[in-house]
């Protein structure tokens, strides 16, 4: 058997009767339940059963906009399609996947014919949308059910429909499990859907017919008179066994061996089943999966409780099994349709869920509706036993595997031998894992009330998990959503809410990386973030090495916080050393996926900002510092004084030997000059009760007492190595206080220039806009530049700032303080790439289920009633022009809902590509006015739509019409 034979489950999802989650039809299964609804209603009709087997959720309900679906394309769509998408991303919430981007992942699935449009077509709402043909199509035919998902969840593999009646799912399963071993994707998921309408409604039976007699589904029971058909809706998501390992998955079972084929001619009818091609199907089932029938705990039958189908498929069963064995009584057979009913294309993923459950759980479930059993079926000395109590299954019983079979009317055959995962297999992934983001739970949603629901959920989890596995699971298996918060256990155990929840909202976020400059290091600065982040340490181990390289510069003392304090005097070492910590730290925050759009620096930082800008790469920029902090370690010393004053008001402070060094806001100012003048400027600028402080520099930096050296450091600028394109991270200068677009300009006199004249810092910081959602990223020690943009924009709602090093007066660890930074990036709306704060993979756990936020979405009377409200009815339009109150009349009718504003965007009210040519052309009948779609997408809006339509200058004459 080769290594990809073995495909283990890793998730699944369901809703079926009695149960909307696989917790509650686990609880139901072991506990004996029947999920069968008697009715209230009885017609007076001869035969009829005032029993059916419906889902308990409210079918008409759905979360359209989790899933951008316009208030149209909900309201038509089959409901089906609609219950498979919400119990697909479950799956894949189970299995721990991000939905998004599935590049490898395979989707086999089949539903039943939609009813749902045949019975809905008479109603007004059908007739207002007034669907085309091909819209009914794409919206309701079943041959669009895999697409629609794949669509939705960005799953790029093969996504195929399978269709085989009642042996649907597991033929879809069996699919997966062959597109896996083959290699054709790494990841599969499998299901079937089956909802029918009325819910609430019972059927007409006939003796000898498939529908039961009595309201019950008996399978093997000698009161068995037929089957009762439901609802339901089953996803699993599977992964070769190897790699699912590797990947640190729970194993749920493992697939050892799959089998389908078809009756042929060889039974009595189309509708009959065959012996023989049971019998053929459960040979090459056991083949497959190398095994014997001794190898067998259960088999969990089709069992439709018909007084013709039940003994074949015994028989079947037994006569198998006799080739390899005497044994009886070893192998407990049961079918789940007496549980829930006959689920049609769903109703072997019931069986294939139960399945799972028992090995997971290691209990035997018991079978209802037997009370004697059926006297045609030999059971005396068979391998067959009935069980009407549950059982535990214990772990040393040699038996570990369970058959699954599915039988669809005209022939199609399928069975699935499920087995338990060997001992062990999933123990290496138990191990502690070793990150600094072991306590940090990231929790989202796409609106806060759901946000406020799965905090409950979580609230209510054991933290107690070896290795920080809660935080691994939240971390790498959930998709970051609008509404964001991160949780983390208290001291006594409990989760608790980290800082605050935040609204990312719709737009885009714009990052800034701020790389402070000389004056914010100290000694022993990095040395325990290099201890905690091996990607850090590596990272600066390689800056120490080339500086050792290239200019003979050993920095390591810097980093020793037992080191001597006297070495920050030296600015040979300080400027190099703070350069190489700031790019380190910048190309860590981009590891982790968080990228600036736009960088500045103060002072020397302005180095480490024109290398992420790309003036640079990383072995330039460290050795640039360097030698310009050589130069200047060879000047006279001088001072720096920070004084409580504006640009303005500076000037009267000024002369030949003082000189302004940096304007950090509107009354805080640096002066820069010898020590003689700085401390008669300090002396008066005191008298006049002006506050100021020293800063705890060696030289006077930005002041002409650096002019001896701004020949020698012409000589030492870099050669530009970005191209003529256009950069992807701007770069705002703090010299020139604008954005500098052509990174040539970062040339020789630039940087003689930038040693010399003041650091323009706050105007600089003006030049980054203040609409939208701005975060800026101190990337260096110390909160000096985090402190002046609060200072800036503190009136301003959507800017955030991050601090990343802490200062040399910080109690906090700088572990402690990184933690907390990706935190608030996180929650400011970067997705954190979290897996790589991790050594090796963490073990994975169930985390709670997204909670959905469904709508009412159903368009016929018949069937279920209408909500007592709706928000499809069109705002007031009193206050707009005729123009208007047509144009929001039309958006309205394309899709499905009221615009919000007229500036709503047309794709973000779920609108896609044939939804905008239907609306072109309405609009092209309604006014003559034929709007190009390029027109249209300049401002895909309804104001936007008004433009096109008055820029023609026929609309006025149309509007009299």
């Amino acid at each position: 058997m080769s290594a990809n034979h073995q495909i283990a489950l890793v998730g699944m999802a369901c809703r079926f009767p009695g149960a909307q989650d696989i917790d509650t039809y686990w609880h139901n299964l072991i506990n004996g339940v029947e999920s069968l609804a008697a009715l209230d209603k009885r017609p007076e009709e001869a035969g009829y059963i005032p029993v059916a087997a419906p889902l308990t959720q409210d079918i008409a309900r759905f979360d359209a906009g989790f899933f951008g679906l316009s208030a149209r394309d909900a309201a038509l769509m089959d409901p089906q399609q609609r219950l498979f998408l919400e119990c697909a991303w479950h799956a894949l919430e189970s299995a721990g996947v991000t939905p998004g981007k599935l590049t490898d992942t395979a989707l086999f699935a089949g539903c039943s014919s939609s009813e749902y449009l045949r019975q809905c077509a008479n109603d007004a709402r059908f007739r207002d949308l007034a669907p085309s043909a091909f819209e009914q199509q794409i919206t309701n035919d079943k041959d669009y059910l895999s697409s629609r998902i794949a669509w939705h969840l960005g799953l790029e593999g093969q996504a195929v429909n399978v269709q085989a009646a009642c042996a649907t799912s597991l033929v879809a399963v069996a699919e997966a499990v062959y597109a896996l071993r083959s290699g054709r994707c790494r990841l599969a998921m499998a299901g079937a859907c089956t909802l029918r309408f009325p819910q609430d409604e019972g059927y007409v039976s006939q003796q000898g017919m498939v529908f039961s007699t009595d309201g019950h589904c008996r399978p093997f029971s000698a009161e068995a008179s037929g089957t009762v058909f439901g609802s339901g809706v089953g996803v699993v998501v599977m992964k070769r066994l190897e790699d699912a390992l590797a990947d640190g998955d729970e194993v749920i079972a493992v697939i050892e061996g799959v089998a389908v084929n078809n009756d042929g001619a060889d039974k009595v009818s189309f509708t009959t089943t065959s012996l023989s091609g049971q019998q053929r199907l459960l040979r090459e089932a056991l083949t497959d999966a190398a095994m014997t029938p001794t190898s067998l705990r259960a088999i969990e039958a089709h069992g439709t409780g018909t007084l013709a189908g039940d003994p074949i498929e015994f028989s079947a069963l037994e006569s198998v099994f006799r080739e390899y064995t005497d044994k009886t009584q070893f192998c407990t057979l049961g079918a789940v349709k007496a549980n829930v009913g006959h689920l049609e294309t769903a109703a072997g993923m019931a069986g294939f869920i139960k399945a799972a459950l028992q090995i997971k759980y290691g209990w035997l479930t018991p079978q209802i509706n037997v009370e004697t059993l059926n006297p045609t079926v030999g059971w005396q000395g068979s391998p067959f036993e009935i069980i009407k109590t549950a059982e535990p299954w214990p772990e040393e019983d040699a038996r570990r595997a369970i058959g699954v079979s599915a039988f669809g009317i005209g022939g199609t055959n399928a069975h699935v031998i499920l087995s338990r995962p060997a001992k062990g297999e999933n123990a290496k992934t138990a191990a502690i894992q070793r990150s600094l983001f072991s306590r940090v739970i990231p929790v989202s949603a796409r609106s806060e009330s759901a946000l406020y629901r799965l905090l409950g959920y979580y609230k209510k989890m054991p933290v107690s998990h070896k290795g920080g596995s809660l935080a691994w699971s939240a971390q790498t298996g959930r998709m970051p959503m609008r509404y964001r918060c991160t949780l983390t256990p208290g001291s006594d155990g409990t989760l608790e809410i980290h800082d605050t929840i935040t609204d990312i909202g719709r737009g885009r976020l714009n990052v800034v990386f701020q790389f402070p400059g000389q004056g914010s290091q100290f000694i022993g600065m990095a040395r325990e973030l290099m201890n905690d982040d091996p990607v850090f340490n590596q990272r600066l181990q390689h800056k120490i090495a080339v500086l050792r390289e290239h200019v003979q510069l050993d920095i390591t003392a810097m980093f020793d916080s037992a080191g001597d304090a006297d070495l920050l005097n030296n600015t040979a070492l300080t400027q190099p050393t703070l350069v190489a910590v700031e790019i380190a730290l910048a190309e860590l925050l981009m590891h982790y996926g968080v990228m600036p759009d736009m960088v500045i620096g103060h002072s020397v930082g302005e180095i480490a900002a024109a290398w992420a800008a790309g003036a640079f790469d990383s072995e330039q920029a460290v050795i640039f510092a360097a030698k310009r902090g050589a130069l200047m370690a060879g000047l006279d010393s001088g001072r720096m004084l920070a004084v409580e004053l504006s640009e303005a008001e500076c000037q009267c402070w000024l002369s030949s030997d003082v000189a302004l060094a940096a304007v950090n806001s509107d009354n805080s100012c640096v002066l820069s000059g010898s020590h003689t003048a700085i401390a008669d400027c300090e002396k008066r600028i005191r008298r006049a009760g002006i506050r100021c402080k020293g800063l705890p520099v060696s030289h006077a930096f930005h002041s002409s007492m650096m002019e001896p050296v701004l020949a020698s450091l012409r000589d030492c600028v870099p050669d530009i190595i970005s191209s003529d394109r256009v950069q992807p991270v701007r770069f705002i200068s703090a010299l020139r206080a604008q954005e500098i677009s052509d990174l040539h300009q970062l040339d020789a006199d630039y940087w003689s220039n930038h040693a010399r004249n003041a650091v323009h810092y706050h105007q600089a910081l003006q030049q980054i806009p203040e609409r939208g959602k701005t975060l800026f990223i101190e990337v260096g020690p110390g909160s000096t530049l985090t402190s002046l943009v609060t200072q800036l924009r503190q009136s301003h709602a959507k800017t955030t700032t991050v601090r990343t090093l802490r200062r040399r007066d910080d109690v906090q660890s700088e572990g402690a303080l990184w933690v907390q930074a990706l935190q608030k990036i996180w929650r400011a709306g970067v997705d954190i790439l979290w897996a790589r704060l991790w050594d090796q993979p963490g073990q994975r756990i169930a985390l709670p289920l997204y909670p959905f936020d469904p709508e009412y979405w159903w368009m016929g009377d018949r069937i279920l009633p209408k909500p007592s409200s709706t928000k499809t009815e069109p705002p007031s339009t009193s206050k707009l022009d005729p123009l208007a109150v047509r144009i929001n009349q039309i958006w309205l009718d394309i899709t499905g809902a009221a615009a919000l504003s007229m500036h709503q965007d047309f794709y973000d009210a779920g609108g896609h590509s044939l939804m905008a040519l239907r609306l072109l052309a309405v609009l092209e009948k309604q006014f003559g006015v034929a709007v190009s779609m390029s027109d249209f997408l300049q401002q895909p809006t309804p104001s936007g739509i008004q433009r096109c339509l008055q820029n023609s200058g026929v609309v006025e004459q149309n509007l009299t019409h």
